[in-house]
């Protein structure tokens, strides 16, 4: 079973052509990929694990041009590698933008990251291109962050026009906690204004203490577990621990 593997392996990273051998690039070479989540993808200054990394600020287009090993040397010397670790092989890229740099091939291989999108992605997703598509992910990333200027506006404004002190302003324009905090400051501080419904804080019980009502809230965001406790209307204790996966 094991040598018949290695043969349809050997068949599909080889070409033959008559009694020659053709080595075949990986199938990325020479397409066109857009990366939609770029926080998601590491880009490479140099073709290695130690080279310089940085992380993109917007989605982009980008040209594979070619496929290299772990420090540059020629792509078939690692080609049986990359089957087992593909962070073994880099490829060379051109974004639109003129500058070359590297992506690890483990974002394409054994399958194709969901942060990158190829021709067929684009055009299952909207039935675009793969540039027609970054452009509709690029104007509508800036639709929402302009929402959420106007919302973090908005929330800045009713807190700033409280008759809180300011020192509690302060804490609540921070996102920090202090005890004695109201219900209200809290919510305001832990619920920034584009938290979707089913991670913003909600009431789960209320907890009989020494002849007072407790009110328990939490927020899970992150993997990260915050319970709150209220009495009258006051923030009393906050207990914080980390999720289980």
């Amino acid at each position: 079973m094991k040598r018949l593997c290695l043969v349809f392996l050997a068949i599909a990273i080889f070409n033959m052509a008559g009694c020659g051998t053709k080595l075949i690039r990986p199938d990325a070479v020479g397409k066109t990929y857009g990366i939609v989540d770029p926080f998601s993808v590491e880009i490479h200054s140099q073709p290695s694990r130690n080279a310089e990394t940085f992380k993109l600020r917007d989605p982009v287009v980008f040209f594979v041009e070619d496929a290299v090993c772990e420090g540059g040397s020629e792509y078939p010397g690692c080609m049986t590698d990359v089957v087992n670790r593909p962070d073994a092989a880099y490829l060379k890229v051109n974004f639109d933008s003129g500058s070359k740099a590297y992506i690890n091939f483990k974002y394409f291989f054994p399958r194709l990251s969901p942060a990158i999108y190829s021709k067929k992605r684009a055009k299952r997703a909207k039935g675009l291109t793969v540039r027609e598509f970054i452009a509709y992910v690029k104007q509508e990333n800036e639709r929402a962050r302009t929402e959420f200027d106007k919302l973090i506006v908005e929330r800045d404004e009713q807190i700033m026009e409280s008759d809180w002190s300011d020192e509690v302003k302060q804490l609540v324009l921070n996102g920090e906690l202090r005890v004695g905090m109201t219900k209200e400051q809290v919510l305001l501080s832990q619920n920034p204004p584009d938290t979707p419904p089913f991670e913003q804080m909600r009431k789960t019980s209320d907890v009989n203490q020494e002849g007072s009502v407790i009110e328990k809230w939490v927020l899970e965001h992150m993997g990260i577990r915050t319970v709150y406790y209220f009495k009258n209307d006051e923030l009393v204790r906050w207990d914080t621990s980390f999720e289980k996966r």
